[in-house]
């Protein structure tokens, strides 16, 4: 701030001015009823929460909420560990791949063991021998680390990219697009395949994530109806994997992980409790991200995340709260 000295009766000297003119109108894709459910959703908490919801096929933002304990930018431009919600990006590498298909039996220990490294499941749940959409809706993490290591080191990168993980978004306010490293090998690697390692993403991005799933054409991020593109829209796996991943999503909410919103109509998802800092145990995120079609708000997508949540079931609560405000 600049004061001036008036006592001498100097009211000071004009050095510039600009005549006004009527500023130019801006409309956002923020929906109401939708922001308010998430509003309600996220207010419920006492830890930092936050809901973004994205408009599947033309990446449109359609709500961003984050309660009063939260940093209201991490909802866009947060960098966390997505934990097991990664599995869906884990899931198309593998598909794309053709190392499984959605009926493909795998083995789900208890824990397994990287290069002297021991990863585990939670609470060493031991499933022996299931179907690999079984593995994915009890989110096992041994499946899919053992599962991971035999793609290239490239696969988990190159499928993220599809999703539009990584892209530079040219917005007014900016989304962390995620990273998900190339070169990755070892316990890196292992770890990278269940969210952890050197895995980052947003709530906004896995929205997308989950957007492009549904619609099966994912779609750069939307903030200003009718503003220039944020970037290129990502290609998409293929219809055939997403015709492969969508069922196996839905089968955590019919019978998984998030059995908590089977009552809230057609919703597909996957939870993910991600570990981080370093205390012992490990505090964890509670993510949830899927998306709903054919409810009241019409196709929606949307990702959960609540900071030190423990677990994914605090997430799941918060997107039930979410999806019944939805009317």
């Amino acid at each position: 701030m600049i004061s001036l000295d008036t006592s001498t009766g100097d009211t000071g000297t004009v050095v510039g001015s600009v005549d006004p003119v009527p500023g130019t109108p801006v409309q956002v894709p923020l929906v109401p009823a939708i922001q308010s459910a998430a509003d309600a959703a996220v207010a419920g908490q006492s830890l930092a929460t936050h809901v973004v919801v994205v408009r599947p096929g033309t990446g449109e933002v359609l709500a961003v909420s984050s309660n009063a304990a939260a940093n209201p930018a991490n909802a866009l431009s947060g960098q966390f560990p997505p934990g097991s919600s990664m599995k869906t990006i884990t899931a198309t590498a593998l598909l794309q791949a053709g190392a499984v298909t959605p009926d493909t039996a795998v083995a789900c220990p208890g824990t397994t063991t990287v290069d002297g490294r021991e990863f585990e499941n939670e609470d060493q749940f031991d499933l022996g021998t299931v179907p690999f959409t079984e593995a994915f809706a009890q989110s096992c993490n041994t499946t899919f680390i053992q599962q991971g290591l035999t793609l290239p080191d490239d696969a988990l990168s190159a499928a993220a990219a599809s999703y539009g993980v990584g892209t530079d978004w040219q917005l007014p306010v900016g989304i962390f697009s995620g990273s998900v490293p190339a070169t990755s090998t070892g316990t890196t690697k292992a770890a990278d395949a269940i969210g952890q390692g050197e895995v980052l993403m947003s709530p906004a991005q896995l929205a997308l994530v989950a957007a492009g799933i549904a619609s099966g054409t994912p779609a750069a991020p939307v903030e200003v109806v009718g503003a220039d593109p944020a970037g290129a829209a990502p290609a998409g796996p293929g219809q055939a994997v997403l015709d492969q991943l969508r069922p196996m999503m839905r089968q955590v909410v019919l019978s998984g992980t998030a059995t908590g919103l089977a009552g809230q109509g057609e919703v597909y998802g996957k939870t993910g409790t991600a570990e981080f800092g370093t205390n012992t145990p490990p505090d964890s995120h509670g993510w949830f991200v899927g998306y709903q079609l054919g409810g009241p708000q019409g196709d929606i997508a949307f990702a959960v995340l609540v900071e030190a949540g423990q677990s994914s079931s605090v997430a799941v609560q918060v997107a039930d709260a979410f999806l019944a405000g939805l009317g």
